[in-house]
């Protein structure tokens, strides 16, 4: 840590990015090998994310599901060690889907090496985070946002694997089907933190989409 810059600083710094939705601007003020920990997680969520791809991927789409649009309280508190610092902190804005307002306050404690987020580790009410989210969880978008993101995510993984993955290419007609519906799906349930491998991705979203397909 610089004499300038204090662990205080750097966690007012990523607030700042969370607040303007840059949620790649925010996973790159952490470490490569970052431990994000939410103790209080509903189920159905990760309660530890290990690196900085895996803490991307799971909040990379958080401003589509939680539109946060002020922080109304921040305070940050030094520690003794010089690199950690502790925030009592809440969050203030809509619910994306249902349009309920999400009030929510944390207490978060950061670790910083050489400037950079090593261990994040947050505390908040999942009852209030359930309740407003329709007690579905934060992986309960909108349909229409649903079939955006899986059209997205299938893309990625036929650009990935090319022709060689079978499944991708048996999914992508199902997006394609699902999209020429209109995009009716109404109970999609995906969390990819659940999943040990790309073809286990695929193979789960692919089952979902076609019950979706079977029974609009």
């Amino acid at each position: 840590m610089s004499n300038t810059t204090t662990a205080v600083d750097l966690l007012r710094r990523s607030l700042d990015r969370f607040l303007a939705k840059d949620m790649k601007g925010w996973t790159d003020l952490c470490a490569e090998d970052i431990v994000a920990e939410f103790p209080f997680a509903p189920p159905g969520s990760p309660t530890r994310i290990e690196g900085r791809p895996a803490l991307y991927d799971y909040l990379r789409n958080y401003p589509e599901a939680i539109d946060i649009r002020s922080l109304p309280t921040l305070r940050a508190y030094c520690t003794e060690d010089p690199n950690v610092a502790i925030a009592e902190w809440s969050a203030s804005g809509l619910v994306v889907s249902n349009g309920n307002p999400y009030d929510m306050s944390y207490a978060t404690f950061v670790t910083f090496r050489d400037g950079l987020i090593v261990n994040y580790r947050e505390y908040w009410n999942p009852q209030v985070f359930l309740k407003a989210m329709g007690a579905a969880g934060f992986c309960s978008y909108h349909p229409r946002f649903w079939i955006v993101i899986m059209t997205k995510r299938l893309r990625e993984v036929c650009h990935y694997r090319h022709r060689r993955c079978a499944t991708a290419l048996r999914f992508a007609e199902v997006v394609t089907t699902i999209e020429a519906l209109g995009g009716k799906p109404t109970a999609i349930r995906l969390y990819t933190a659940d999943l040990s491998s790309l073809e286990g991705f695929v193979e789960t979203l692919c089952w979902k989409l076609h019950a979706v397909c079977l029974h609009p």
